[in-house]
């Protein structure tokens, strides 16, 4: 048999390339073990008095990832937390941003100052507070501070609009926020003043016909054709609306198109107003002709003024002859005749002739005794007659309805019974 000797074909290239491969594979870990050792011995310390968070690169000491450089309380410098380093500077508020190896803010703060003046990550809407007032907000957008919806700036700080256009155009004036201006309120105008007034909405009328006496007139609109029976009041004077007739006026309807009380007629030409007091529809052109009436109205007297002045009271005609003497004379007058008094014997008028009075004592001459034989004759033969009733020459009389009562001699008068007195009363009547 015949044997021969086998030798296998080795493959040189697969050998070579793991060769190489194991190569890298030492020098990586090489490098990775021994290079800081090498570094660290060129340098000198090498970078471990910067903490265990330091490493050499490039011949310089870095910190990791996430690390930086701070220095203690001692001055000692070392690699701490980035986010604690940011946190210690700005605020709780703020983070480490290892793109820009730098300190921001969190999201929803920005760089301000707190109230106690330092530089802070804060809210934005504490900064707008502080600047514009509570009701601002902090636009993230445009990265500003603005005023709520309805409020403006106004002497730097955020203030109700309608409070600001109130103020600069009048209370009938209101802020728009969408057009973020002031503008005047419905039915209302800017005047030349700059302020929000009324709006007048002046319409053409013609003047049919006109009462100038009574101050009426018929008017029709230029608007709606409608007829009004108007009184107008004074401003407008009667040479003015008569010229007016027929003609085109102006009557301002206010904030409406309708004609109301206290609209007002304006005569352009004369430059005269006047408002108009009562308004109904009508259907007619022209006011009606009153009727003249001749009649004449006789006042009725006025009744004349009751005089104050109280009359004296008169002597009824009903009462006794006897009592209404005495009430006029006193108790000592008596009937001397008819319609008339007198004083009783040894009584007389007193000068204001309404009260009898003593009389003054005389001495009676002593008479012959045939001169009293003659006289008691005489008396014997005479009827009888009552001296109250009609009195001797020598008695006081008076008349009942005259002023001016006369005087008599005295004369002495015989007490008189009751129905003595009885019949002068019949004989008085």
């Amino acid at each position: 048999m015949l044997v021969t000797n086998y030798i296998p074909k080795i493959n040189y290239t697969r050998f070579s390339l793991q060769k190489a491969a194991c190569w890298v594979l030492l020098l990586f870990f090489a490098i990775f073990f021994f290079f800081p050792v090498l570094t660290s011995a060129f340098y000198g310390d090498g970078c471990e008095q910067y903490g265990s968070m330091s490493y050499a690169s490039g011949g310089y000491c870095k910190c990791i990832a996430g690390y930086v450089f701070d220095t203690s309380i001692t001055g000692t410098k070392y690699c701490t937390d980035a986010n604690l380093v940011c946190s210690n500077k700005f605020g709780y508020n703020s983070r480490y941003d290892s793109l820009s190896e730098s300190c921001k803010c969190s999201y929803g703060y920005v760089l301000g100052t707190d109230s106690i003046g330092r530089t802070q990550c804060v809210s934005p809407e504490s900064i707008c507070s502080d600047q514009l007032g509570i009701m601002s907000r902090y636009n993230s957008l445009t990265d500003k501070c603005e005023c709520m919806s309805g409020y403006v700036i106004s002497g730097g700080r955020c203030t109700y609009g309608n409070t600001v256009c109130s103020t600069k155009f009048g209370s009938y004036s209101r802020y728009n926020s969408l057009s973020k201006s002031c503008e005047c309120n419905s039915g209302y105008t800017l005047s030349d003043s700059g302020q929000c007034v009324e709006k007048q909405n002046n319409v053409y009328f013609k003047l049919l016909d006109v009462n100038t006496d009574d101050r009426q007139a018929i008017i029709k609109s230029e608007y709606d054709s409608r007829k009004y029976l108007i009184t107008y009041n004074y401003g407008c004077y009667s040479s003015s609306m008569q010229r007016a007739k027929n003609r085109q006026i102006v009557v301002n309807l206010g904030t409406d198109f309708e004609l109301d009380t206290w609209d007002k007629i304006v005569l352009q030409d004369d430059s005269e107003v006047c408002d108009i007091t009562h308004r109904e529809r009508t259907y007619e052109d022209s006011l009606k002709t009153k009727v003249e009436d001749y009649s004449y109205y006789v006042p009725t007297p006025a009744p004349a003024p009751k005089s104050t002045y109280i009359s004296p009271p008169q002597p009824s005609a009903s009462l006794d002859p006897i009592e209404l003497c005495t009430q006029k004379l006193g108790p000592y007058g008596i009937v001397a005749g008819q319609n008339s008094c007198g004083c009783a014997n040894g009584y007389v008028l007193n000068e204001q002739k309404n009260y009898c009075v003593s009389a003054p004592a005389k001495v009676a001459p002593t008479p012959s005794p045939a001169k009293a034989s003659t006289v008691s004759q005489k008396e014997t033969k005479k009827p009888f007659i009552n001296s109250a009733v009609v009195p001797s020459k020598a008695t006081s009389t008076l008349s009942i309805s005259s002023k001016a009562p006369t005087s008599t001699p005295d004369s002495t008068p015989p007490i008189k019974p009751v129905w003595r007195k009885i019949v002068d009363w019949f004989k008085w009547w």
